[in-house]
């Protein structure tokens, strides 16, 4: 059996484990990774999430909006760092993670070329495409990942703007994400109206 897996785990590329990890909404635009690999290192590395159950998922929606709406604007320094959490759609809650961070202008020459505090939101729009806890404990294999990830993709997310409501963060064109602050949680409202939050911080 060890044997097997030891095989498995070989024969899986390098950007299955990447794209796997960082973003399931990032997975599809990958052309670098077949299905199957993608398919063999979720079996291997994860149990199947349970099928939702919609009526016993709704009757447990945690009221969100109103976490939301009670929220007040955070600083820089409120969304600096890794935290794990939950975005929370019509069919149940789905893994997310938030990276707030400062990103080199320019990468290969480091901090001489000026640096910009992005905000970034990682995760499915649906349940069941993984674990809904996989980032609450990230291994050194995710977390290389997504490093990888963001410095990749850094330019496709604008900075970071802090307003007297909230927290916004965009990717490209797209409607931007808004953060707030409500006790210890992080609540993001989505542009589609769903909304998630943040609870655990896993990295600074």
């Amino acid at each position: 059996m060890r044997t097997a897996i030891r095989l498995a785990l070989a024969v899986v590329p390098l950007a299955a484990t990447r794209t796997f990890a960082i973003g399931f909404e990032e997975a599809a635009l990958s052309s670098r990774v077949s299905f199957s690999a993608l398919s063999g290192l979720a079996a291997f590395r994860f149990k199947p999430a349970p099928a939702p159950a919609p009526a016993a998922k709704a009757a447990a929606l945690p009221d969100l909006a109103a976490l939301f709406e009670k929220g007040t604007a955070p600083t820089q320094k409120d969304v600096e760092g890794w935290r794990s959490g939950r975005r929370f759609t019509k069919d149940g809650p789905a893994a997310a993670l938030l990276v707030g961070t400062d990103i080199y202008d320019n990468p290969d020459d480091g901090p001489i070329s000026g640096k910009t505090f992005k905000v970034f939101v990682f995760g499915a729009d649906k349940p069941g495409i993984g674990p809904a806890d996989l980032y609450d404990n990230p291994g050194s294999v995710l977390q290389d990942a997504t490093t990888q990830y963001i410095r990749e993709n850094a330019k496709k997310w604008s900075a970071a703007e802090f307003t007297a409501k909230a927290a916004l963060t965009r990717k490209e064109s797209a409607p931007p994400i808004e953060i707030r602050q409500n006790d210890s949680y992080l609540v993001a409202r989505y542009a589609d109206g769903t909304y998630g939050y943040f609870f655990k911080k896993v990295r600074k």
